[in-house]
């Protein structure tokens, strides 16, 4: 059973069931892997459309402490951003 049959089963219960139901799963180490997995999985498809500019444009941990040239910042977005 993957998570969207589990996903489906849970439509039809309460919200508020099925959150605690996750959350003792959650406790259990082997159901705990098992859920991180599917989760990865599934925002895996959804990492293209969330950060479309990844590996695009400039990033960064931290805020420069000075900040970036106008050009420099100019130049490092994609066309469509300007």
């Amino acid at each position: 059973m993957d998570i969207a049959e589990i996903a489906a089963k849970l439509r039809r219960l309460d919200p508020r069931v099925a959150r605690a139901a996750e959350r003792v799963a959650r406790r259990v180490p082997a159901l705990r892997a098992r859920l991180d997995r599917e989760y990865d999985r599934m925002l895996a498809g959804m990492e293209r459309e969330v950060k479309p500019y990844r590996g695009r444009a400039a990033s960064f941990a931290r805020l420069p402490a000075n900040g970036i040239p106008h050009r420099a910042g100019r130049s490092s977005r994609p066309r469509s951003c300007r």
